[in-house]
């Protein structure tokens, strides 16, 4: 969700060719990434526990990846 969101701001702000729009988008991921995802986790691990550190184990936050299928 985190990089569709980006990518579409940063879109918009080169159709609008306007870098500042650009900058503003990737200013506003690094904010997210280093203060409210942080907060975001803290707050899910604490109401979820175990299920959603097995969850973070399973995906990633940034690129997303084929998800890792176990035999159970």
């Amino acid at each position: 969700m985190a990089v569709a969101g980006v990518s579409q701001a940063v879109a918009v702000g080169l159709m609008m060719n306007s870098w500042l729009v650009v900058a503003y988008a990737l200013c506003g991921s690094l904010v997210w990434n280093w203060i409210i995802r942080p907060l975001e986790e803290a707050d899910l691990a604490e109401r979820f526990g175990a299920a959603f550190e097995e969850y973070r184990a399973q995906v990633a936050c940034w690129i997303p990846r084929w998800p890792q299928h176990t035999d159970s």
